[in-house]
């Protein structure tokens, strides 16, 4: 083989392997660009979802807050109303009790008032029942 047919086909590989190594750096310059518009594109979509994530956390914050401070003002309101009533009811309470020890203080004074001549003023009583009860069958006897 000849020099020039032996540098020939050297060039031929020579040019076709550069040739390949030129289109594979080409093939793989427009993949990385292609990659990195893409990375990109996704950067900044990741980056409009975060802020959308965080108005609408700041959005419900808000919301919770104000929802607590209705349930705060709904809850004084409440006790409020039901302090006055009870209020009332141990006012009333009060009254009662005073009322009670009042009837006791009266029936204790009954009682030694009375002493022996209770048991007399109960027979008395049972009797005035009998009769009572007498006039009453002979109020229907009569009806009749």
């Amino acid at each position: 083989m000849s020099f020039a047919k032996w540098h020939f086909r050297v060039s031929q590989f020579v040019r076709s392997s550069l040739f390949l190594a030129y289109k594979l750096t080409v093939y793989f310059k427009n993949m990385i660009i292609l990659l990195i518009t893409d990375l990109q594109e996704k950067a900044i979509a990741l980056q409009e979802e975060i802020q959308t994530l965080k108005e609408w956390k700041k959005v419900r914050k808000e919301n919770l807050k104000s929802l607590r401070e209705e349930k705060r003002n709904m809850i004084t309101a409440f006790q409020e109303k039901n302090k006055a009533t009870w209020e009332k009811n141990m006012t009333l309470w009060r009254k009662s009790m005073i009322l009670w020890g009042n009837v006791k203080t009266l029936l204790m004074e009954e009682v030694e008032i009375w002493g022996e001549d209770l048991d007399q003023w109960k027979i008395g009583l049972d009797l005035w029942k009998k009769d009572l009860d007498l006039w009453n069958e002979e109020q229907g006897f009569l009806a009749k």
